[in-house]
């Protein structure tokens, strides 16, 4: 049977902004499509980790970023109501400009999803290609495309949930930023006014911060762990990972400078551990808990 619910719809991107252009198919490939990319989103969410997004961390292979509640763009909207085969169909001087592909489809329990890939310029098909036919090369003198054998994302439609792999790729075509997770200025003043801290000049600290700073801010003010540890213990587990933290009048002194900082927070965020063979100390930034 001819999958009806399966659409291919190029994201196009024009300097910043992006709109959609369909992609028409023949009815067989159609077909041929729509279980390709089925095949593609099982590979994608079967016995997967859901994580908070985390722009600094890299998934492994069996991790994704998770976003509940998310809205579509206003661009990409029409893409889900009844007329959106009446969308304009992408040409071939418009190839160079696609950012990204999406599906209009259904998984095997035919909830209504939206499946993304990324798209380069790689991908584009020169006109003076050759193509392999009959025992020779030929040119068709036609530009065309290929698509990617595995997703980006899948957005579910019902329950406003997206799940993707990385952040830099699905952010060239949708507004991943408006949920990159940093504190506020408010946020970072709270944080410095814990009790816990000694802090010379607030104001030098919470004002431009960089995303890594304002990020960790964030962290540390949702896990609650100045209010939970003692400052003693704060101190003598910071010694045992080679961060200094230095004590006035029972609080810590908030550090001056950035690389201090950065230390410090790191530090308090949980983001160092020591090697279980060699005792070495390495960063990280993984919140997932060990079996």
């Amino acid at each position: 049977m001819i999958p009806d619910f399966f659409h291919l719809f190029a994201i196009v991107k024009i300097a910043t902004k992006c709109h959609l252009e369909r992609v028409p198919i023949r009815h067989d490939l159609q077909e041929s499509l729509a279980q390709d990319w089925k095949c593609q989103l099982q590979d994608f969410v079967h016995e997967i980790t859901e994580i908070r997004l985390n722009v600094g961390y890299t998934p492994s292979d069996s991790e994704r970023f998770v976003l509940y509640d998310f809205d579509l763009p206003d661009w990409l909207v029409p893409v889900t109501e009844s007329d959106a085969i009446e969308i304009h169909e992408i040409e071939e001087e418009g190839l160079d400009r696609i950012s990204g592909m999406v599906a209009v489809s259904r998984d095997h329990n035919e909830r209504r999803c939206l499946l993304f890939q990324n798209f380069t310029r790689s991908r584009v098909i020169s006109p003076r290609a050759l193509w392999w036919s009959k025992k020779a090369y030929t040119q068709t003198g036609r530009a065309g495309f290929s698509l990617s054998d595995n997703l980006s994302a899948v957005y579910y439609l019902d329950d406003r949930k997206l799940i993707f792999s990385k952040f830099p790729t699905v952010n060239s075509f949708l507004p991943l930023m408006d949920h990159y997770w940093v504190a506020s200025d408010k946020q970072i003043r709270e944080v410095l006014s814990n009790p816990l801290f000694a802090v010379t000049d607030i104001d030098t600290v919470a004002y431009r911060p960089t995303q890594w700073i304002a990020r960790r801010f964030a962290i540390l003010r949702e896990s609650g762990v100045l209010d939970k540890v003692p400052i003693a213990d704060v101190v003598q587990k910071a010694q045992d990972y080679q961060v200094d933290v230095p004590e006035q009048n029972g609080k810590i002194v908030f550090p001056s400078t950035r690389a201090e900082q950065k230390k410090l927070l790191q530090f308090l965020c949980e983001e160092v551990f020591r090697g279980a063979l060699t005792a070495t100390i390495y960063e990280t930034n993984s919140k997932k808990p060990r079996d």
